[in-house]
């Protein structure tokens, strides 16, 4: 039984163990699946999965060591060999950006070079060092022309019959090259050509040139060319096509083939020039600074300055065309500079508000064109109170003199000023001489106004020369006349004395300029007056006047009642001639944006504090002062000026008088009306009557 036992256990345990086998696989490919059908998974070694992490986290860059040109012309073996390294992940890199001439072919090497975009070739590295060594296919056979990529640290070389010459470097990384075959010829080698353009620069603490001599090398390969400097140079810096050396005082270039610039910069010791080499065209531009004065001694044939075709610092240079073995000799003066101002006052606009009490305000519109001044000063008098660049608020700050000091920035800008001053005030009158701030430049237009609100009456004024007086301009002065004579007319016919008409007649018309409610009676009398007069004349002579003359009559009366309810308002009931009176539009610039606060001392900032106002010893201030909106007023006197004079600060002369001085002239007006006529009340009521009763008789019956 036993036997049995160990016998089925054995097969049992094959059957299971073969079962496992066929079913784990089985499991392991379900599992397989359901994770495909998710997201797809690689499974790499961990050495493998190592150097994919040290790619990423390496700089991934090719770089090409050696770029060589070798092999030769004649034996049709010119190679372009490359190598280098490249790390990361092995990126391609760009190694010719043109050829002309030629084209790679049977490149081999651990590193691939294909065709790129245009004429450009690419290279593609196979590890982390290369070395690719392709065949140049030549089609001119005697030139070859390349431009280096970014990747490539520098191209060399090595023709056997040959010349290598690098090109001018452009600056954007890349380095062009040539390859000129040399050819063996009998003939001598030809001398090359030069045209040299030699500019000298006269400063005040030194003398600086610059050599430029164009080139042309006319043979296939490199050819020899000297210069002499004998004019006392010491050489700076220069800038050549191909290598130099110096030696025994000369100068001597390998040009390559073509044409090509020689560009000596320095300074000279010496007040002669001898030109350097021996050129066909030798053009020399002399020129100076603003302080000094070049004189040319020379034979030379002058020029204009244009056909040197070199840049100039300085105006009034001077051009000559130098010959063969001609020395040029100069001379300087240092020339004394005039003081002047390097800013200009386009306009000024000032504007001076007279307010019925306290200080006198001032706003200041300049518009300057500054080619270079740093600042600029005013007089302290009147006290400023704000000053503000465009829409930009400044702060006042005083010099060493007192003066107000401003800073100044290049071009056209406009600084608006404003400032106070007091004016002295009596018995209703207000008089002084008001200042305006002034630049120390005659401003191009000048501008001043001045405004006063219905407190004032301007009396008198004077600014610049001229003067004017508050008068009643010439239609409210005919008006005057004209009610006068018709109020003398109509009194005569009250049988009142001459004298005595002539002074109510006045009276009576002052009266009517100086009140509204008095013009309306007396113009009411008058033409009442009028009517009587008119109606006993025509009953007079109704018999004698025509048709046409009493029409003629009645038309003149209306003219007269026209003027006299047309008259204008006088100067005692108006404050001023008629048209004075304006409307305004602040034209300053738009209040300023609050500006960050800042303290200074009182020996630094020059905002002043107000009058009366108390503070501690040493007075400190916060922030920018405040711009302050002027009225428009009432009414308003405006003078303009072209270039007014800026030796002494201008100002103007007024002599106003108060509304309630005005308004008390004209209640004794009124009052002295109303006396004349109480006293000849009885004239006047005798004259009436006799003036009705003359119209009553004329219409009795004979």
């Amino acid at each position: 039984m036993s036997m049995r036992l160990s016998g089925v256990v054995p097969r049992f345990a094959l059957a299971l163990a073969g079962a496992i086998v066929l079913f784990v696989p089985t499991l392991s490919g379900r599992a397989e699946t359901t994770q495909s059908e998710g997201v797809p998974r690689v499974t790499l070694s961990l050495s493998e999965y190592e150097q994919l992490r040290k790619l990423r986290e390496t700089s991934s860059l090719t770089v090409v060591d050696t770029m060589k040109v070798g092999g030769s012309f004649t034996s049709r073996t010119l190679s372009l060999l490359l190598s280098g390294r490249s790390s990361g992940t092995l990126p391609p890199a760009v190694v010719l950006e043109s050829v002309e001439g030629a084209a790679l072919a049977g490149c081999d090497g651990t590193a691939l070079v294909s065709r790129g975009d245009g004429a450009a070739y690419t290279l593609t590295p196979l590890g982390p060092r290369f070395e690719v060594r392709c065949r140049l296919v030549s089609s001119s056979g005697d030139r070859l022309s390349f431009v280096a990529g970014k990747a490539v640290l520098f191209p060399e070389g090595e023709v056997a019959d040959g010349e290598f010459l690098m090109g001018a470097d452009p600056g954007d990384g890349t380095r062009p090259f040539t390859v000129v075959r040399r050819i063996a010829t009998a003939g001598e080698v030809l001398a090359p050509t030069a045209t040299g353009r030699y500019r000298i620069t006269l400063l005040p603490d030194e003398t600086r040139f610059r050599w430029t001599i164009e080139v042309r090398n006319p043979n296939r390969g490199r050819a020899p060319f000297e210069l002499v400097l004998a004019s006392g140079e010491r050489v700076q810096e220069v800038v050549a096509p191909g290598p130099y050396d110096i030696k025994d005082g000369r100068t001597r270039f390998e040009l390559p083939p073509g044409d090509g610039t020689i560009v000596l910069t320095g300074t000279l010791s010496g007040s002669q020039f001898h030109v350097p080499v021996e050129t066909a065209l030798s053009y020399l531009l002399l020129e100076s600074h603003p302080l000094l004065r070049a004189e040319a001694k020379t034979a030379a044939k002058r020029v204009s300055p244009q056909e040197t075709g070199l840049p100039r610092e300085f105006r009034g240079g001077q051009a000559f065309l130098l010959g063969k073995g001609e020395t040029f000799v100069w001379s300087s003066t240092r020339l004394e500079a005039l003081r002047a101002t390097s800013y200009a006052v386009r306009s000024t606009a000032q504007t001076l508000y007279v307010p019925g009490d306290g200080a006198v305000l001032g706003q200041s519109l300049f518009e300057l064109d500054n080619q270079g001044a740093s600042d600029l000063a005013l007089a302290a008098s009147p006290e400023p109170t704000y000053a503000a660049f465009g829409d930009e608020a400044v702060f006042l700050t005083k010099n060493a003199k007192g003066e107000l000091w401003l800073p100044l920035a290049s071009g056209p800008q406009s600084l608006l000023l404003q400032s106070r001053q007091p004016l002295r005030r009596v018995l209703g009158f207000a008089a002084g001489s008001l200042a305006v701030p002034t630049l120390p430049v005659p401003s191009t237009r000048y501008a001043l106004e001045l405004r006063y609100p219905d407190t004032w009456v301007p009396l008198y004024e004077r600014f610049a020369g001229e003067t004017r007086i508050a008068v009643p301009d010439l239609p409210a002065f005919v008006a005057f006349l004209l009610l006068a004579g018709w109020l003398f007319a109509l009194l005569r016919q009250l049988a009142l004395e001459p004298k005595s008409a002539v002074l109510l007649a006045v009276v009576l018309a002052l009266s009517a300029f100086a009140s509204g409610s008095a013009a309306f009676f007396v113009l009411a009398a008058a033409v009442v007056l009028s009517a009587l007069w008119l109606a006993s004349l025509v009953r007079e002579r109704k018999l004698r006047l025509r048709p046409l003359v009493a029409l003629g009559a009645l038309g003149a009366f209306a003219v007269l009642v026209v003027l006299a309810v047309a008259i204008p308002s006088g100067l005692l009931r108006s404050g001023a001639p008629a048209g004075r009176a304006v409307h305004y539009e602040e034209s300053a610039a738009a209040p300023m944006q609050a500006a960050k606060s800042a303290r200074f001392d009182e020996a630094s900032a020059s905002p002043q504090a107000e009058p009366g106002s108390a503070g501690p010893a040493e007075t400190t201030y916060e922030g920018l002062p405040a711009k302050v909106t002027l009225p428009g007023g009432a009414r308003s006197t405006r003078w303009s000026r072209e270039l007014l004079a800026a030796d002494a600060t201008p100002r103007v002369t007024v002599v106003l008088a108060g509304r309630t001085l005005v308004t008390l002239v004209q209640g004794l007006v009124l009052l002295f009306t109303l006396g004349l006529l109480w006293r000849w009340r009885g004239r006047l009521r005798k004259g009436l009557g006799a003036l009705r009763a003359r119209g009553r008789e004329a219409a009795a019956p004979a």
